[in-house]
């Protein structure tokens, strides 16, 4: 089903590359947008998909929107 608005998010943490714990519940990413992906570097569609996931964040990070990217 779609989420509504307001909805409470899923819960989500993990850690980034220095060991930091990250939630969607952060302040970071509470009201904002956030597109989650699993990839890798060993993954060519992964690979693949970088220009388009760039092109999200040109047009739509000064927006709010927020890419998590797990590996």
């Amino acid at each position: 089903r779609e989420p509504s608005v307001g909805e409470e998010g899923l819960v989500f943490e993990i850690p980034d590359l220095q060991g930091d714990s990250h939630a969607l519940t952060d302040s970071l990413y509470r009201g904002r947008v956030v597109y989650v992906t699993a990839w890798g570097t060993w993954c060519p569609p992964c690979l693949s998909e970088i220009p388009f996931l760039q092109s999200l964040h040109d047009e739509y990070g000064p927006r709010g929107l927020r890419l998590l990217r797990v590996r």
